[in-house]
């Protein structure tokens, strides 16, 4: 049995729907694969959060950048002493 291939106008509908398929299934990929944590909004941050072993104060970082996390009273978010 021959295998007929997609010709004429077909071509190019055919190739936007596998782009199409393609950009779907990478997208339903990446948010099962990097959920959101506390710092995201509508998308994702990119930002790490850091918990002081000794201190129970958290800290974000991005890169090689570390800054203390704050509250919404603009204090830095720590769980206590241990």
């Amino acid at each position: 049995m021959k295998k007929q291939l997609v010709t004429g106008w077909l071509l190019p509908v055919k190739l936007c729907c596998d782009v199409l398929i393609f950009l779907l299934i990478a997208a339903a990929f990446f948010n099962l694969v990097i959920p959101k944590d506390s710092t995201d909004g509508e998308t994702r941050s990119g930002l790490g959060i850091h918990t002081d072993a000794l201190t129970g104060c958290q800290y974000l970082s991005r890169s090689s950048n570390l800054t203390p996390r704050l509250g919404k009273d603009g204090k830095q978010l720590c769980e206590g002493s241990k």
